[in-house]
């Protein structure tokens, strides 16, 4: 007796596009959820690379000053020499280097 791999795949799999919408599903899923984590991962880790350690141990005792001053469901951290953003990745930058803020003001 003659083995058919063609009847053993469709006797696995009774509809190949339920197979196929599944697939689909998992890559909408994978681009929804998990790229964008691995984008925030990676720019968290970018602005730590470009740190020396004596900066990160300087920015570290500054965060657990008492007059650091936390915005905590807007994620921002503002020491006496930095502004620490956590809304898309990790932004450590300077206060000196800041040369102007604006506000943008809604009317309703």
């Amino acid at each position: 007796m003659e083995f058919n791999h063609e009847e053993f795949y469709l006797f696995l799999i009774e509809n190949p596009f339920k197979l196929h919408q599944r697939n689909i599903v998992l890559a909408i899923t994978y681009f929804i959820n998990i790229n964008p984590l691995k984008q925030y991962k990676k720019r968290h880790q970018d602005t730590l690379d470009k740190l020396s350690d004596t900066d990160l141990l300087n920015i570290d005792q500054e965060l657990n000053r008492q007059s650091t001053t936390c915005f905590i469901k807007q994620k921002l951290y503002i020491t006496s020499d930095y502004l620490i953003s956590k809304v898309s990745g990790l932004d450590i930058i300077r206060l000196k280097d800041i040369v102007h803020v604006y506000a943008r003001m809604l009317l309703c």
